[in-house]
């Protein structure tokens, strides 16, 4: 006999076996329900207000460090990796020839300086001249007057009139000569202050060049950052086309993020940004904002840019550079590197912003002052060398 009892379903039975089975689906739906609402809810609430990408790197600038002027390299104070400061020494050039040259320069100023002082020495020598002149024009008048006056008595001879009216005539063209002289040498000499005589400002100006030429012999870090991919070698010959190395300004970084076309009409100057880098994970999460949009694709900046009339060009969904500006503070907790690949998220709740750009900006980005050489030592040593070789008096300018 069977020992169930009369009214009991066996749970092996197929009604037991339909009711778990329907207990089971009811579960996924309401597991299924609840993930496709909270997704919805995440969308309605996140994820519409957001565009991503994972096409961004980190970019900034990269400061080419070249020489001002040939040379041979004596040493260097700088190598991959290390960090310099602005106005640091990095590389030193050999000053041999540069000191003859500012040497050369300062004799040249004192010979054009003696030169002017030997011009106004001409001028007083033609002024004196003129004095003479005009004295022998008076004599000779005299002579002649006093001749004139006995003419037809017996007192002088027909000749001594004629020699008298001659001598006259001769120191008349003699006073004119001399008096061209010194208007030769007065517009050779020019007018006062004597220092600003062309000859003396053309020497002025070949030693100032040779000054900042040995000045320059130094070649200083134009920014603050760290040094890469230097080149340069102690006792090579460098010229002014010659990279010497790399120096990256830890401080002037942004991300370059490439969205595509279709990602691009809610993106607007200003809307914040959430940038996760690789290297860091989600350890350091930064926080940008939009800076700007670049006008053009990047296949518009390529070597070869596409061209409908050519047939270069296929239709595929473009991608526009925005650039994203970063934290300095958190630049500083967490240092970036040109190239490192990152995460971007825009919020775009706010639309009151631009597409674009529509302001122009007068002030410098980007400014460096190492290059603005002190003239004060050469203009002082000028002054010293006018002083000991154009002596004119005072009274006389």
């Amino acid at each position: 006999m069977s020992d169930e009892q009369p009214g009991t379903v066996n749970e092996q039975s197929p009604n037991g076996n339909t009711k778990k089975r329907n207990h089971l689906i009811l579960k996924i739906i309401l597991i299924l329900l609840t993930m496709g609402l909270a997704t919805f809810f995440y969308w309605f609430f996140v994820l519409r207000f957001q565009q991503s990408t994972d096409n961004a790197y980190v970019d900034g600038n990269a400061v080419m460090l070249m020489s001002p002027q040939d040379g041979i390299v004596v040493a260097i104070y700088a190598d991959n990796t290390q960090y310099v400061e602005q106005g640091q020494l990095l590389v030193e050039l050999d000053t041999i020839l540069y000191q003859l040259t500012f040497n050369k320069a300062q004799v040249d100023l004192a010979l054009a300086a003696r030169q002017v002082k030997q011009m106004w020495e001409d001028v007083q020598q033609r002024k004196a001249d003129v004095l003479l002149r005009e004295a022998e024009v008076t004599r000779t008048q005299q002579d002649y007057d006093n001749r004139y006056g006995l003419k037809g008595t017996q007192a002088i001879s027909k000749e001594d009139l004629t020699h008298a009216e001659a001598d006259l005539a001769v120191s008349k063209a003699n006073l004119n000569l001399a008096q061209h002289q010194l208007d030769s040498a007065k517009a050779s000499l020019g007018s006062p202050p004597y220092e600003q005589q062309p000859i003396i400002q053309n020497a002025k100006i070949a030693l100032r060049n040779a000054y900042i030429q040995l000045q320059r012999c130094e070649i200083l870090a134009p920014v603050s950052g760290i040094v890469a991919q230097r080149t340069v070698q102690v006792g090579e010959f460098i010229t002014t086309a010659r990279t010497l190395m790399s120096i990256i300004p830890t401080d002037q970084i942004w991300i370059n993020a490439n969205f595509k076309e279709t990602q691009l009409s809610p993106l607007r100057i200003g809307q914040p940004v959430r940038i996760k880098s690789d290297v860091y994970g989600s350890k350091a999460i930064f926080n940008g904002k939009v800076q700007g949009i670049v006008a053009g694709t990047g296949s518009v900046f390529s070597l070869i840019p596409p061209q409908n009339a050519t047939g270069n060009w296929i239709k595929i969904v473009q991608r526009v550079p925005v650039r994203i500006s970063l934290d300095p503070e958190e630049l500083k907790k967490h240092p970036l590197f040109l190239g490192l690949s990152n995460y971007v998220t825009i919020d775009i709740r706010n639309q009151e912003g631009l597409r674009l750009s529509d302001h122009p900006i007068f002030t410098p980005r980007f400014s460096t002052p190492v290059f603005d050489v002190s003239m004060r030592p050469v203009d002082d040593l000028i002054e010293k060398i006018l002083k000991h070789n154009l002596n004119i008096p005072q009274e006389a300018q």
